[in-house]
């Protein structure tokens, strides 16, 4: 029950920006079908399984003593990552940086300002436009996914409720987001998931 219940935490924390561009879309009138909303989750899941099979990769090479506290370093160090960009927020504007290169440049512009995932500016979010932004909602929680693996968390079982859960955000801020017609916009999202990474880097030291 304890185990299930760190996973589920995880699972929360990383899932945060699938909710908030879940609301942004929906105040923006962007629509996304269900099965995008579907291939969005499950990229994001496999973007995590695959950082968590790296990070179980490192078991093999580093030293038994220091895996032990490598899972709870690299889940303070998401949290002050999500703290910096808390307040980098709070004094950052709405400039679009745009890189050379294109896939990345793409990536980087869903990051910051959601409607450029609308690659076609159709005002729907189509497959390939939902592979984008389920790789893009997915690079910040890859540094979770190794320290998750390093933790002891079983991969099959938390990529498959980060899954789930990212649907679940997904969707429900979408439809929370229809029913508003103000702008989202808020550095909560940030420190939430920081605190839980917090919560869950101390629970794997006194464990």
């Amino acid at each position: 029950m304890f185990n299930l219940a760190m996973v589920l935490l995880l699972a929360i924390a990383v899932s945060m920006d699938s909710l908030s561009f879940g609301i942004v879309y929906g105040i923006r009138n962007i629509k996304i079908p269900v099965f995008s909303q579907a291939v969005i989750a499950l990229f994001s899941g496999s973007v995590f399984f695959v950082s968590m099979l790296l990070g179980k990769g490192l078991c093999f090479f580093l030293p038994e003593k220091f895996i032990e506290y490598l899972g709870s370093f690299i889940f303070f160090a998401i949290a002050c990552i999500y703290f910096f960009k808390a307040t980098l927020k709070k004094y950052s504007g709405d400039t679009i940086a745009t890189l050379s290169i294109k896939p990345l440049g793409i990536v980087i512009k869903i990051l910051k300002e959601p409607e450029s995932a609308d690659l076609n500016v159709s005002g729907e979010i189509d497959l390939k436009e939902s592979i984008f932004l389920g790789i893009a909602l997915a690079i910040d929680a890859a540094a979770a996914g190794v320290g998750a693996a390093t933790s002891g968390f079983s991969i099959l079982r938390t990529s498959l409720l980060i899954t789930g859960v990212e649907f679940l955000f997904l969707r429900g801020g979408y439809l929370i987001g229809s029913r508003f017609y103000r702008r989202y916009e808020n550095k909560e999202n940030y420190i939430f998931p920081a605190i839980i990474f917090i919560i869950l880097g101390f629970l794997k030291l006194i464990n």
